[in-house]
């Protein structure tokens, strides 16, 4: 008899808000920040994956599915826009 683990438990990110500040008209690429998360229920073989599931509509950000490391896609120009 075999017995799986079911994933009742939704991973919990280890802070409720991430903040960040960067300077302005740096490259693409810069590093944000890196988000994480614990998973009760995690036991050999499953992982976390991290995706930005809303308030990238322009692209602007891209998250690293498994280190979490959020970082810059395009340089920003603090006069167009000054938080994201």
């Amino acid at each position: 008899v075999y017995v799986y683990g079911y994933n009742d438990n939704k991973p919990v990110f280890n802070q409720t808000n991430y903040l960040a500040s960067m300077v302005e008209n740096s490259p693409p690429g810069i590093f944000v920040v890196q988000v994480g998360a614990t998973d009760i229920d995690a036991c050999r073989g499953n992982t976390i994956s991290y995706a930005i599931v809303q308030g990238n509509e322009k692209g602007k950000f891209t998250i690293d599915a498994v280190t979490g490391l959020v970082t810059t896609t395009q340089s920003f120009d603090y006069e167009q826009q000054s938080s994201y």
